[in-house]
């Protein structure tokens, strides 16, 4: 689905460019939960309505003849979209500091239904924010 999403944001696959891409979590047929793995983040708080940001979009207006009033205009229309992103990643990576607290209060009471809970948990938001396997063993 992110190699997909990937092919719409590109500008020489689509006709016209695209700051972001919209979806209604319920009549896609996708989950909410797979739908943020793949990029996508609820555009307001317990909206259906979830939103994937072209984060390419900057340098793709950039190479288009725009008058630099319709170009700051939307470049704003942008950085508010940038920014909703930015919060909800902020929100995730708290999300998963948190469930890394609770792991290991798990792992003290030696509560393996609860470990192997919070360890999906943390797959998750690790998933969302794009960290892998490779990155943890680095940063240790």
């Amino acid at each position: 689905m992110k190699q997909f999403l990937n092919y719409l944001l590109y500008p020489n696959h689509l006709k016209h460019i695209t700051s972001a891409i919209y979806f209604e979590c319920l009549e896609a047929g996708i989950s909410d939960y797979i739908a943020e793995e793949s990029g996508f983040f609820p555009i307001n708080l317990g909206s259906n309505i979830l939103m994937s940001l072209n984060k390419n979009f900057e340098q793709t207006i950039a190479d288009i003849p725009l008058s630099s009033e319709v170009r700051d205009s939307v470049l704003q229309n942008y950085k508010l979209l940038e920014n909703k992103n930015n919060n909800y990643l902020k929100t995730i990576r708290q999300n998963l500091e948190e469930a890394k607290l609770h792991l290991n209060y798990f792992k003290e009471k030696n509560d393996t239904t609860m470990m192997k809970a919070k360890e999906i948990e943390i797959r998750h938001y690790e998933e969302i924010l794009g960290i892998t396997p490779e990155d943890e063993i680095h940063k240790e």
